[in-house]
């Protein structure tokens, strides 16, 4: 049975400047079955933000609540989830 797939979904990610941050949120990505379809970085003096588009068969939600979870990302919201009326986001530490 083939899940119906999901439109893409853009998110803003604040990431750390540790060693292997990056390469942290992008395995989580593939692990929870989403493709990268375009990544915008930007280097900041405590890190980097990331524009992360993806796509994949499950809900966007599912990738939100496994990036918020890592120590790497110090912020993160959806730009685009059309079925939420609010975007869940979390907070810059």
């Amino acid at each position: 049975m083939n899940a119906k797939p999901h439109p893409q979904t853009i998110f803003e990610c604040k990431i750390s400047s540790q060693p292997g941050a990056l390469e942290r949120v992008m395995r989580v990505v593939r692990v929870r079955g989403f493709q990268v379809e375009d990544l915008r970085l930007q280097r900041l003096p405590d890190g980097y933000e990331a524009q992360l588009t993806v796509s994949g068969s499950r809900p966007p939600e599912t990738l939100l609540r496994q990036l918020q979870k890592l120590l790497d990302v110090k912020g993160l919201k959806a730009l685009n989830q059309p079925t939420q009326t609010s975007t869940p986001e979390l907070a810059c530490a």
